[in-house]
Formats: C-alpha cells, sequence, structure tokens
C-alpha cells in the first residue's frame, strides 16, 4: 500500500513539474512573440493586438498545462535519469585525469569524422530526393528514410570509430610534436572545431542573400521560451531568499493577470475578427502551435476549421460546411457559414457593345512582350516618383494604357495559362510531370492556336528552360516554332531575347506573325549586372538595375519596331508583380503566396495604328489580352473565353466601371495528392479586394485605392455591411459556378496535414 501511495505522489510530483514547464516555456515564448509583434504593429490597432495577443496566451498556456500535465510523468524520470548518469559519467572521467583526456580527444576525433562524412552524404541523398520525385509526399517520404539510415550508419560506426580515433589518440600523444594537443581535454576538439566554423562561415558568405531573405524575427520569440524555461527551473529556488521570492512573486501575479486577460481575450473572438485571429494564430507563434493543438482536438468532421476561438465552422460534425466550402445558391442550406444561403448573383459583365473598326488594319502582325515580375508601380506613367523605365514610359504615352490591371494568379506558372487561355485555372485539365509546374491537357486552346487558324505565323522566344517543352510542354504548345537562343546565355539576357526578336521580324514572310517574347532578369534570386554602380542594399536595388537593364533592350526593339512599314500591335504586360513590403514581416515573400492587389498589379499597355493615346481607369484582367487580341483580328472562335474584350476601351474610351475581376490561388498538384487545390480566392470590385483563404476560414477585405499595400484589413468592421455581403456573395458565387461540387460530394475537405505551399 506504501508503494502505490508513494507512486501515485511521484506521479503527480513529475506531472506538476512537466506543467510547471510547459506552463514557463509557453508564457516566455510568448513574450518573446509580444515583443516582435508590439515593435512592428503596422496598421493594426491597440484592441486587435491586444485581442490577439490575449488569444494566442489563453492557446498557448492551456495546450502547455495540458501536455505537460500528460507527459510530466513521463519526461521528469527520463530526463532527472539521463542527467544522473551523465554527471556520474562526467564525474568518473574528470577523475581518471589523462585518461579523461584521452578518451574526449578520441571522441571528439570520432565524432568530428562521422558527421563530416554523413552530412556530405544526406546532403547529396536529400538534393537527389528533391530532384527526383514531385510529390510532396513521395519527396518528404524518401528524406525520412535517409535520415533513418543515416541515424543507423552512426549508430554501427560510432564503436568502430571510437577505437579507431583512440588508437590514433594513442599513437600521437606518443609523437613529441603532437603531445601538447592532448595536455587538456579541450584542446583537440577546439582545434577540430577550427575548420568547422571556419566551413560554416564559408556557408554564410557563400549563400548569405539566401540566408537574408530567411524570416530570422520569426525565430526570436525562441529566446523568450529559453527564459520561460529557465524561469520554470529557477522558481522552486526563489523561496531561499526573500527578495528572489518577492521577484517571483510579481513575476506570478503579472502571469496571472496575462492569463485573465487571454480569457476574456479568447471569449472576444469572432469570425469576423480576422487581424486579431491571424494576429493570435499566424503571426504568434506561441498561439500557432496552441491553436493546433486545439484544432488536431475539437474539429471532429477533420475540415480544417472548429467552432470555437473565432472559427468559421457552424457545422463542427458535417465537414461540407465551413467557411470557404462552395455555397449551392438557393438550396436553403448555409455551406459556407456565413449566415445566410447564397443568392444568385449574376456574374456576366454587360454585352461588350461592337466598336468601329474601319482605322483597324487587315491582319497586323501582333506582338505579345511580356515582363516577368513587373510591377505597374514601376513606371511613372503608373505611379513611379522616379523613371525607371524610360522606354517603356515613352511607349506608353502614345498607347492605351489601363492602369487599374490585374494578373489573375500571383506567380509565373499561375498566371500564363490563365492569360494564354483566357480561363481559369481551376477550369483547366492538368497532367502530373515529373517536375512543377504541371502543363494543362492539350484539349484546352490557347491564343496561339487561335492565330495558327487564322494563317498566321506563330513563334515564342523564351529566356529560360523553366519554359522549355521539356519542362513545361503546354506554355509553348501551338506555337509553330520556339526559339530558345537566350537560355544559353544565363539569366541576365534581355539583349539576347531582343536579338532574336529583331532576327525574326527581319525575316521574310508571306503570312502576318504573331510572336510572344518573355523577358526574365527581373526574376529572383536577383544578381548584379557587371558595370552597374548599386546605391543601397537589399534586393530592391538589384531587381531596380534589372528592369532598367530590361528597358534598354526594349528600347532597340520599340526603335526598331517604329522604323518597319508593316501594321504592327504591341501589348506589353507582366505575368504578376512584385512587392517590397513597407513591413516585409507581412507577407511571406515579394510574390507568388497571396492574392494581394500589390501582387497582382501589372502594366497593361496597348500600341499600334488607329489607337488613340489615353487611360483607361476601369478594372481589367490580363485574361482580357487573349479576346481582346482574337477581337482585334476580327477571329471567330468556339472557346468560350472567362476574359473580355477590351476593344471599346482601345477605340472608344468605354469603361465599365461595375466589372468585378476574380483571382485565383489554385495548386494543381495538391489535387494529385488528394488535398483541396484552390486555397485562396479573391475579387476585386471597384475600390475593395476582397480575400478568402478558404484553407484558414478567414475574410479580409481592403480598399486598395486608399491602402494599396493593404495592410488595414476591414473586414471586422464592413464584414456585416450591405457592400460587403454583395461582394461575398459574388465570391461565392463565382466559387460555386466555377469550381465545382465533385470535390465536396464525399464530405472531402481539408486537411490539417497538408504540405507546404509552393509558389
Amino acid at each position: 500500500m506504501g508503494e502505490n501511495v508513494a507512486g501515485r505522489k511521484r506521479f503527480i510530483r513529475d506531472a506538476w513539474v512537466g506543467a510547471r514547464f510547459g506552463a514557463g516555456g509557453a508564457f516566455g515564448l510568448w513574450l518573446g512573440d509580444a515583443a516582435m509583434l508590439c515593435a512592428g504593429r503596422g496598421g493594426r490597432t491597440i484592441s486587435q493586438l491586444l485581442t490577439g495577443l490575449g488569444a494566442a496566451l489563453f492557446v498557448a498556456i492551456t495546450t502547455a498545462l495540458v501536455a505537460g500535465f500528460v507527459l510530466g510523468p513521463i519526461l521528469v524520470p527520463l530526463v532527472a535519469g539521463a542527467g544522473g548518469r551523465l554527471h556520474e559519467r562526467w564525474v568518473t572521467l574528470r577523475s581518471s585525469g589523462r585518461e579523461f583526456t584521452a578518451i574526449a580527444a578520441a571522441q571528439g576525433l570520432a565524432l568530428f569524422v562521422l558527421l563530416g562524412a554523413l552530412s556530405w552524404v544526406a546532403y547529396r541523398a536529400v538534393t537527389l530526393a528533391e530532384l527526383t520525385f514531385t510529390r510532396a509526399d513521395t519527396t518528404a517520404g524518401a528524406i525520412v528514410l535517409s535520415h533513418w539510415v543515416f541515424a543507423a550508419t552512426l549508430a554501427l560506426a560510432w564503436p568502430s570509430a571510437k577505437l579507431w580515433s583512440r588508437g590514433l589518440v594513442t599513437r600521437a600523444e606518443g609523437a613529441p610534436r603532437l603531445r601538447w594537443m592532448f595536455g587538456r581535454p579541450w584542446r583537440l576538439p577546439a582545434l577540430l572545431s577550427i575548420p568547422v566554423v571556419l566551413a560554416a562561415g564559408a556557408l554564410v558568405v557563400t549563400y548569405r542573400r539566401e540566408l537574408s531573405a530567411l524570416p530570422w524575427r520569426s525565430a526570436a520569440p525562441l529566446l523568450g521560451l529559453g527564459a520561460g524555461l529557465a524561469f520554470a527551473r529557477f522558481l522552486p529556488r526563489a523561496r531561499r531568499r526573500p527578495w528572489t521570492a518577492r521577484l517571483a512573486g510579481v513575476a506570478l501575479a503579472l502571469a496571472g493577470l496575462a492569463c485573465v486577460g487571454g480569457v476574456f481575450a479568447a471569449l472576444r473572438l469572432h469570425p469576423e475578427s480576422t487581424t486579431a485571429r491571424r494576429i493570435a494564430f499566424d503571426r504568434a507563434l506561441s498561439g500557432r502551435l496552441g491553436y493546433a493543438a486545439w484544432t488536431a482536438l475539437l474539429d471532429f468532421d477533420r475540415d480544417g476549421q472548429i467552432s470555437v476561438l473565432g472559427g468559421g465552422d457552424c457545422a463542427p460534425f458535417d465537414p461540407r460546411r465551413f467557411t470557404g466550402a462552395i455555397d449551392i445558391p438557393g438550396n436553403g442550406i448555409d455551406e459556407d457559414c456565413d449566415g445566410v444561403d447564397l443568392p444568385r448573383v449574376a456574374l456576366s459583365s454587360k454585352p461588350r457593345p461592337r466598336v468601329g473598326r474601319g482605322a483597324i488594319p487587315s491582319r497586323p502582325n501582333i506582338l505579345l512582350l511580356t515582363i516577368d515580375a513587373l510591377g505597374a508601380p514601376r513606371l511613372t506613367t503608373l505611379g513611379s516618383p522616379i523613371s525607371i523605365m524610360p522606354h517603356l514610359d515613352a511607349l506608353a504615352q502614345s498607347s492605351v494604357v489601363f492602369s487599374h490591371c490585374f494578373s489573375e494568379g500571383p506567380s509565373t506558372r499561375l498566371s500564363f495559362p490563365s492569360m494564354f487561355t483566357s480561363r481559369w485555372d481551376s477550369q483547366l485539365t492538368f497532367e502530373p510531370l515529373p517536375r512543377l509546374p504541371y502543363s494543362f491537357t492539350a484539349s484546352e486552346r490557347q491564343l496561339q492556336d487561335f492565330v495558327d487558324d487564322a494563317g498566321y505565323e506563330s513563334v515564342a522566344v523564351i529566356p529560360s528552360d523553366y519554359f522549355d517543352r521539356g519542362r513545361w510542354p503546354s506554355i509553348t504548345r501551338g506555337f509553330q516554332r520556339v526559339d530558345s537562343t537566350p537560355i544559353p546565355y544565363g539569366k541576365h539576357n534581355a539583349s539576347e531575347v531582343t536579338d532574336a526578336v529583331l532576327r525574326i521580324l527581319a525575316e521574310p514572310r508571306a503570312r502576318p506573325l504573331y510572336l510572344w517574347a518573355h523577358y526574365y532578369d527581373a526574376h529572383p534570386p536577383y544578381g548584379r549586372l557587371p558595370g552597374v554602380q548599386y546605391h543601397g542594399s537589399g534586393d530592391e536595388p538589384l531587381y531596380t538595375a534589372e528592369l532598367q537593364h530590361i528597358d534598354t533592350q526594349l528600347g532597340r526593339l520599340l526603335d526598331a519596331l517604329a522604323q518597319r512599314p508593316e501594321p504592327t500591335y504591341v501589348f506589353v504586360t507582366a505575368d504578376h508583380s512584385t512587392v517590397f513590403h513597407p513591413d516585409p514581416a507581412l507577407r511571406r515573400g515579394h510574390y507568388g503566396y497571396d492574392l494581394y492587389s500589390a501582387t497582382l498589379h501589372v502594366p497593361l499597355i496597348v500600341h499600334g495604328p488607329g489607337i488613340s493615346p489615353g487611360r483607361a481607369n476601369g478594372l481589367v484582367s490580363t485574361m482580357d489580352i487573349a479576346p481582346t487580341i482574337v477581337d482585334l483580328l476580327g477571329l471567330t472562335v468556339s472557346t468560350q473565353f472567362e476574359g473580355t474584350s477590351l476593344m471599346p476601351e482601345i477605340l472608344m474610351g468605354q469603361v465599365d466601371s461595375q466589372r468585378a475581376i476574380f483571382h485565383e490561388f489554385y495548386l494543381p498538384e495538391r489535387m494529385f495528392h488528394g488535398f483541396e487545390p484552390l486555397e485562396i480566392v479573391s475579387m476585386h470590385q471597384d475600390r475593395w479586394n476582397l480575400v478568402l483563404d478558404r484553407a484558414r476560414g478567414i475574410y479580409e477585405l481592403y480598399d486598395w485605392n486608399a491602402d494599396y499595400f493593404e495592410q488595414h484589413d476591414l473586414y471586422e468592421e464592413q464584414g456585416r455591411s450591405p457592400s460587403a455581403l454583395h461582394l461575398k456573395a459574388l465570391l461565392g458565387t463565382f466559387i460555386e459556378r466555377f469550381h465545382g461540387r465533385s470535390r465536396y460530394s464525399s464530405g472531402a475537405g481539408f486537411k490539417p496535414t497538408d504540405p507546404p505551399l509552393q509558389p
């Protein structure tokens, strides 16, 4: 009986020790989060910040207390036993005198050799796995297997390595010139650390730009974690002295008040608290970890959302109903949990008027120039305070400029398919390939197919093997000829792209020409151009210099076009923008991961005979380019375009002021892995940008005219206004119409184990 009582007491004691360390670590991590978030508050209000931080503390502390209490009886005895054995081993070795020095030297040498060899092998194995497999789960499995092999190899090789190194140390001790290395136990490990430090320094210097791009600020709260664990370790000893006891009492009282505030903050959260929820469960590492535990426990239907803490799951046991689900209009069921069944809303734009084409020459040449990662604000015509691309600005002065043009997707592979097909990515049928990007099937018709049918000669000039048919077959499918001569010249090959275009233009031909040329220099990673004087550090000066280099080469091309007699229409645009955000911590990258306005805002310039220079301020999309060119050439096609012809704006200056344009963050590879491919969807109408993160169940609403970088989320205060409800109805109708219902007929929703996103 006494042993049972003692065992229960030990169990309870260890559980409370675990809870103490868990709470201390969680509170320290939260303090680090609070310091970082308060230092970069951005456009968030004090109320939003306090609510978010309080909710983060609540989920972090509750999770840590439960986890510590449950794991304490297991981990506390293990840690105590391991610490005791290490201490005994250390005392034994220290008492052995010179033997201790030899053993320490031998084991340090063995560890250095084994880890060095295995690190090189591990690097080669992981690189091979990433280049061999395209499925995220297959790649992860190969890497995990390689780790197990490395661990087993280390365990098996360790005894032999110790014997070998001990023999080497014994022989070295007999050499007079080497004996000094073994006079102290730290000398040989210190010498071995020198090449390690030099190698690490070389890696840091070599990859300094890549390392500088890592989110180091996100790791700062880990310092608070260490401080919290140290305080939990110190707490029992604080009672030994009056002043430390008082200090610990004050700290505990403040922590208790913070926890009480955290409870009230958690109760204040509701589905419209998008900013506070992002602070609590995305920006704060402590809250992110705690919320993941709450979701794993309370997400009963496994749709990735919960019904508490402001979660948007209005039906916790129905996987077909959650914020972001496809709401079927008029069926009496609120699938997307916004409080109402989706009303039927018309998406189609007003019929486009037929405009006169008397000034349009018959069968002109068409030249489509795309500049990778060119943001609209880089042109003085569209807001740049300095002239970065003077030749392109000069072209804009004699052209129609669409000031509010947006790409359909946030990256190269998510924008060109919709640009060439004028169809949403979610409408296209993709086929898996060994490497990204996936191609869509040959049944999908593209702009080059339509001009081919009209008797045009179609040519593409590509600057990188990323666009080659061996890597991305569908992007150049349908072009009669693909000129890849710029590829061998490397990334900064704008001059070679222009040379290729000029050669093609100079060729004699019996048919009119449709030519697409892409400039890739401004795509990351950014690099230095020879002979360029840079001012400032970071990516932006490099990016600016690359745009200037492109513009110089565009100047040669535009000058040559001006001298040619045949009628030619020039379209200039970009696949996406590049954002140098005022608060980089708010964005995951310069582009590729979000559907914010600054990421999607690109220039669209149309120049040619019969076009009067002007500025069109209505909302348009890069999906409008294909139907505009088809309309310009007077072609009749059977394919249903989702974009619209811009000929009324180009020839008559007419603008559809009520138009809504939509955008998708759609990753087809996720569908082949069994996950939801449409992660984020957004829409622009008038001055609003409504963003729906379907995976997290979060709406965001921005006035992008007044807040270009969209730092002030207005959804919390305007989410129930008539204008916001109308935008939500439009967005929901778009999802229901174009994304289909079959994926949800079996109750398939989002999975918390989704692999990481790839831009």
